[in-house]
């Protein structure tokens, strides 16, 4: 009877603990409480920071590390080269700074399957580059499959992705 009552509270902490972990690989939840911005805020009042801790659409000088997504183990990164972030602006950047970029002359791309844009494109080649943070929401809505059919796709969410605008310094 003990190991029972045991193997059961230990069920119940894993299905806790899977039920408490963001659904979203990029969702990071500081707290819990959530604040209304109006999007007409964030063009006079506040500026909205990405993952490279400056605000978005804030041109800086890039150090990156190629990156293989299907390494990552995380599926909207499967067929993808992302970018590590190893300095901004000429500063060490925090360890885990990984993003999706495209390219504004598409020099190359982030998609792998396409072998003749990527001649610069190498696992764990380190690039200098010119570039901003932009976001996009993405995902759907709450209540969404209230309305339509299932589909497969992640949690409505907020992601950031560099563009790239050239490929070494000025």
């Amino acid at each position: 009877m003990k190991s029972f009552i045991f193997f059961l509270l230990l069920f119940i902490a894993f299905l806790s603990a899977c039920k408490s972990s963001p659904k979203s690989p990029e969702i990071v939840k500081k707290d819990s409480i959530l604040k209304t911005v109006s999007y007409i805020d964030l063009n006079t009042t506040t500026k909205l920071t990405g993952a490279l801790h400056v605000p978005l659409g804030t041109i800086v000088k890039l150090k990156c590390e190629i990156i293989d997504g299907d390494k990552t183990e995380i599926k909207q990164n499967m067929g993808l080269w992302l970018m590590k972030i190893l300095e901004i602006d000429g500063a060490k950047a925090d360890d885990n700074i990984i993003l999706n970029f495209t390219h504004l002359t598409e020099d190359f791309t982030h998609n792998k399957s396409d072998e003749e844009k990527n001649s610069l494109i190498k696992e764990n080649k380190i690039l200098e580059l010119i570039a901003y943070e932009t976001g996009e929401f993405t995902g759907l809505p709450e209540n969404y499959m209230n309305y339509t059919e299932t589909r497969a796709t992640t949690n409505f969410y907020f992601k950031t992705s560099l563009v790239v605008i050239t490929t070494g310094f000025k």
